[in-house]
C-alpha cells in the first residue's frame, strides 16, 4: 500500500521455467521511504546581534549598521529525515543577491553568515526548510535595512524659537511661527536618507507642508537644515483640545536612524483664548 507515508520494502527475484514451479533466485530487497509531508517552518529567524556593529528591530524591520550580518534560527527536525535550508536575499528591486543552501546543524541554533557585505539599502531575507524528498516548509521572511554608521551625537538640534522676536519676552498672536535648525547632518545622500524627523506639538504630529516647512535653499552638502512650524489657530485648537487657559504646548523634534534617536523639546504657553483671529498670546516658558 503506497497511499501513505512511511517505509516501503520491495523484493525482486527471478524464476526460470526449468521445473513446473520454476527455480527462484535469491531475492533482492530494496527499501525506500515515501515522504510527502513538509517539515515545519524554522522558528525565531532573525539577524544575530553583532559584536562589531549595531542592530535593532523597529516596526518589523531589522536595522543593521555597516557590517556583514549573521542570521540565526531554530533547528528543524523531521522524524530523522535529513534537513537543509534555502536562504535567499532579495534587494528592493527584486534582484536575488544571494541564494544559499545551508546544511543542518548539530546544535539547536543554526547560523548562516551572509556571503558578501551587502550594499546600503533595504532587503528581504527568506528562509525555508527542505527535506531529502524535496518537501519545503512555509517560507519565513524578515526585512533588513543595511545602514551607514551615523553618530547622532554629532547632530545638533537648536532651541525652538519664536520667529521675529527676542525669543523670550515679546508675545505673539497665534498664526505666527516657531523655528529651529538642525546642524551636523551627514553630507552624503545615502547617510542623510537614513535619518527621519518627527515633530509633535502636545503629542500630535505636525504634518509636512501643512504645519512643518523646510527652508528650500538648504543643501545636503551644507549639513544644516532650517525648519519652521506654523502655529495656526486650527492646529493649536486640535492640540489643546478641551484644556482651559492658560495652556502649555510642548514642541518636540525627534531624529532617528532606526537604531538610535535624539530629541529636543521646548514648551510655549497660550495665555488666553480670544474671539476672532487665532488664540491669545504665545510665549516661551522661561
Amino acid at each position: 500500500d503506497l497511499s501513505g507515508d512511511g517505509e516501503v520494502k520491495v523484493e525482486v527475484s527471478a524464476i526460470d521455467n526449468a521445473t513446473e514451479t520454476g527455480n527462484e533466485s535469491d531475492k533482492a530487497v530494496y527499501t525506500f521511504v515515501v515522504d510527502t509531508i513538509a517539515p515545519a517552518a524554522p522558528a525565531n529567524f532573525m539577524p544575530e546581534q553583532p559584536t562589531d556593529g549595531t542592530m535593532c528591530e523597529n516596526d518589523g524591520v531589522y536595522f543593521v549598521e555597516n557590517i556583514v550580518p549573521m542570521f540565526r534560527w531554530d533547528r528543524v527536525t523531521d522524524n530523522g529525515t535529513p534537513i537543509h535550508y534555502i536562504f535567499t536575499i532579495t534587494d528592493s528591486e527584486d534582484y536575488i543577491v544571494e541564494e544559499s543552501t545551508v546544511p543542518q546543524s548539530n546544535f539547536d541554533t543554526v547560523r548562516h553568515k551572509v556571503n558578501n557585505k551587502l550594499p546600503y539599502g533595504e532587503y528581504t531575507i527568506s528562509l525555508v526548510a527542505e527535506d531529502a524528498a524535496g518537501n519545503r516548509s512555509d517560507e519565513i521572511i524578515v526585512a533588513v535595512k543595511i545602514q551607514v554608521t551615523i553618530d547622532l551625537n554629532k547632530i545638533v538640534i537648536s532651541d525652538i524659537k519664536l520667529v521675529g522676536t527676542d525669543q523670550t519676552t515679546v508675545p505673539l498672536n497665534l498664526g505666527s511661527t516657531v523655528a529651529y535648525t538642525i546642524s551636523g547632518l551627514p553630507t552624503n545622500v545615502a547617510a542623510r536618507s537614513q535619518i527621519t524627523m518627527k515633530v509633535t506639538v502636545n503629542g500630535q504630529e505636525a504634518k509636512v507642508d501643512e504645519q512643518l516647512y523646510k527652508e528650500n535653499n538648504m543643501t545636503i552638502e551644507g549639513g544644516t537644515e532650517n525648519y519652521y512650524i506654523i502655529m495656526d489657530s486650527d492646529f493649536i485648537a486640535q492640540v489643546i483640545g478641551t484644556k482651559s487657559y492658560p495652556a502649555d504646548i510642548e514642541v518636540k523634534v525627534t531624529l532617528t536612524n532606526g537604531i538610535n534617536e535624539k530629541s529636543a523639546t521646548y514648551t510655549f504657553w497660550i495665555e488666553s483664548e480670544r474671539l476672532g483671529f487665532g488664540f491669545g498670546k504665545i510665549r516661551p516658558v522661561l
